[in-house]
């Protein structure tokens, strides 16, 4: 999500006169995994996994002291801004949103699911939540593909389905198949285990 902000912010920097073709309207849907949405309550984290204060600044610009900088890239304080700054309820401008986690998350604590679920619920923004039990914050991308278990893939399908409303057997024929070949474990478990 962070990453996507500061892109889209040097492309609006770099590209004055653009303008957008879509609207936020328009999104079916957006599936946050893994995500911190919360810079503010993250710095600490960040820093303790090896970010120092001048590289966090130096990532998200600015030399304050105070957390503005933050807030700025902050998914958490856009959306509460937004409650004061959009006209309307914040459910219809906002795309439905999908928090996925897991328990086992030391990169980003599984809490900054909570509060992030705990806020869209208070500011009426349609959402649902996966909270993977044991999953650590690679394992829907990477540990648990590995090991041939792709619950996650599973899950953003049919997210793809109710979020689009498309008829299921027009745009996918099938149901996803968790036991085709091509999806079972590409390592053993244990070297996925050694890898952590």
């Amino acid at each position: 999500v962070v990453v996507a902000l500061k892109a889209l912010d040097h492309i609006r920097r770099d590209y004055r006169n653009l303008e957008t073709t879509y609207t936020p309207q328009q999104l079916r849907g957006f599936i946050s995994t893994s995500s911190p949405s919360n810079l503010v309550t993250m710095r600490p984290v960040f820093h303790n996994h090896g970010l120092s204060e001048s590289v966090q600044r130096s990532i998200f610009g600015g030399t304050a002291v105070d957390n503005e900088v933050f807030e700025k890239w902050s998914p958490f304080h856009i959306i509460e801004k937004c409650q004061t700054k959009c006209e309307g309820n914040l459910g219809d401008f906002f795309p439905k949103i999908c928090i996925v986690h897991g328990t086992a998350d030391k990169t980003v604590p599984v809490s900054e699911a909570y509060a992030f679920e705990k806020l869209l619920k208070r500011l009426g923004v349609q959402h649902t939540s996966r909270i993977y039990e044991g999953w650590s914050h690679t394992d829907p991308i990477l540990e648990a593909p590995m090991r041939g278990n792709h619950k996650y893939h599973r899950d953003v399908l049919d997210l793809v389905r109710q979020w689009t409303g498309e008829d299921r057997t027009k745009v996918f024929p099938t149901n996803f198949d968790e036991n085709h070949p091509h999806l079972g474990p590409i390592c053993p478990s244990l070297l996925v285990q050694a890898a952590r």
